[in-house]
């Protein structure tokens, strides 16, 4: 037979009766232990939980003594407050970890698990074969009977696990110009928490904090960066993020390839400047724009290429312009070219000079020759000051510098007779008389005419022009006067009037 139901804090009396004569006495055992009692009636007037138990009586007189059969003593109450246990103790994922309700209850109570308040099974135990960072969270039991249900208290289950993947993060999500300020965040999931190192380009830096704060960045911070997070489970490192400061061109520089210029030499000038991003470049020759690109090349150059480059460096953040660089280009001596001071006929005694001009890189040196017999003068200008006929010649110039020597093509000078100036009025007198002699005799001979004409009678009217075939005409006397003068000239003007009149 089923025990009655009795609940906690209830009153139960049990009675113990017996047919016996004389009449019999009584004592009360709980579970084999002598009650302090003797009285048919056990009245337990509030009725606990620990009265529960087998009871029986025993009915004795002096002629003998007789037990009852036990009845059992069921004492019901409701659960008390559950309490959760967790086994092993220290829950790290990926191990089997056990959680178990416990509550005082009678009859035994039923249990539903629930965890972050949210109904998880109905079960007095939840296992977790392999256990995950998500199944952390705060688990509580509740307890229930036909008599009542209990309160109960979460338990939070902390699933440790070392450091996940971490995840860095920029505070400038656009372009990152230099000195403005730039924090790098490293974050991850870690239990326990995770430390923090930072690294660039693999070197440890010295801080230990989830966040590297660049407060005036330089270009010199551009780089590879990546933190290390670590607890006492391990530890894992982030990607690498790259940081690229950008700046605007710095003072552009042109360099010059080979450093000495020789025509028809090839010759590469090349810009640079530091600049992020990278620039583009602009050419100029003599502040003019000439084109586009990092080089200018010079397959053969020449002589009109000299002149002052310069370049332009540009970005998106500013630009800069270089110092000019002069362009030197060398070359041997051209042809020279002869010229002469006198640009008529050249007169012995006079001051004659010959010049020789010559474009070269460097500047060239002279050398004159005469009849290809070398002068000793070293000038590009030949200098007569009393020129004489013995320097009448042939006359070139050679041009020298390092790179080559070129020779003029001949000049021809011809010294040419001065008369003194005694002689030159002489001759000059002369030639005038010749040249008007004829004139001044034909004038007389009309005026000696026209005398005659009016001197004879009117009434004549033919005159004989003619002259006297028998006797010496004026004509004839004027010319035989002037076969009596004569010119004459000192000795020292006789070779150049014979080579003048030659």
């Amino acid at each position: 037979m089923d025990p009655p139901e009795i609940l906690e804090d209830h009153s139960v009396t049990l009675t113990c009766s017996s047919d016996a004569k004389p009449a019999a006495t009584f004592r009360w055992f709980k579970d084999i232990r002598t009650l302090l009692t003797e009285d048919p009636h056990l009245t337990l007037r509030s009725v606990h939980r620990s009265d529960s138990g087998k009871y029986h009586c025993v009915a004795e007189n002096e002629l003998g003594k007789t037990a009852s059969e036990y009845v059992f003593i069921n004492v019901e109450y409701p659960p008390e407050t559950s309490s959760v246990s967790v086994n092993p103790p220290e829950i790290l994922e990926g191990s089997s970890v056990t959680l178990t309700c416990s509550s005082d209850a009678n009859p035994a109570a039923n249990y539903t698990w629930f965890k972050d308040n949210r109904a998880l099974l109905s079960e007095q135990e939840v296992h977790f074969s392999s256990i995950r960072s998500e199944d952390s969270g705060n688990y509580s039991c509740k307890s229930e009977n036909k008599h009542g249900k209990s309160s109960w208290i979460p338990l939070f289950l902390d699933v440790q696990y070392p450091p996940r993947i971490p995840s860095v993060s920029v505070s400038v999500f656009v372009q990152i110009l230099e000195n403005s300020s730039v924090t790098l965040t490293c974050s991850c999931d870690a239990n326990p928490a995770a430390a923090f190192r930072w690294f660039k380009n693999n070197q440890t830096l010295i801080l230990e904090d989830p966040h590297l704060t660049l407060r005036s960045v330089h270009r010199s911070d551009s780089g590879k960066y990546h933190c290390v997070a670590e607890n006492e489970l391990g530890k894992t490192a982030s990607e690498d993020i790259f940081i690229n400061v950008e700046y605007p061109p710095e003072t552009s520089s042109v360099s010059v390839n080979p450093p000495e210029i020789l025509e028809d030499h090839s010759v590469t000038l090349t810009c640079s400047s530091d600049a992020n991003p990278a620039a583009s470049y602009t050419w100029f020759k003599d502040n003019r724009a000439l084109l586009l690109g990092q080089e200018v090349h010079l397959s053969s150059i020449r002589s009109e290429d000299s002149g002052n480059y310069s370049c332009k460096s540009e970005n998106k953040h500013g630009q800069s312009s270089s110092i000019p660089l002069f362009l030197d280009v060398q070359y041997p001596p051209r042809i020279p070219s002869v010229s002469v001071s006198v640009f008529g006929q050249i007169l012995e005694g006079s001051s004659v000079t010959l010049t020789c001009s010559s474009d070269a890189n460097p500047a060239a040196s002279y050398t004159w020759f005469k009849e290809n017999q070398p002068l000793l003068l070293e000038d590009p200008h030949l200098t007569f000051r009393s020129v004489h006929r013995s320097d009448s010649g042939k006359y070139h110039c050679v041009a020298e510098n390092e790179l080559g020597k070129t020779a003029s093509e001949y000049i021809f000078i011809n010294v040419e007779c001065s008369l003194k100036p005694a002689a030159a009025a002489k001759i000059t007198f002369t030639v005038l008389l010749f040249a008007f002699l004829p004139t001044f005799l034909w004038i007389r001979k009309f005026w000696r005419v026209s005398e005659q004409q009016e001197k004879r009678p009117a009434n004549r009217t033919r005159v004989n022009m003619s002259p006297d075939i028998n006797g010496p005409s004026a004509e004839a006397a004027e010319q035989l006067e002037l076969h009596h003068s004569s010119i004459h000239f000192s000795e020292n003007q006789e070779d150049c009037l014979n080579s003048s009149t030659e």
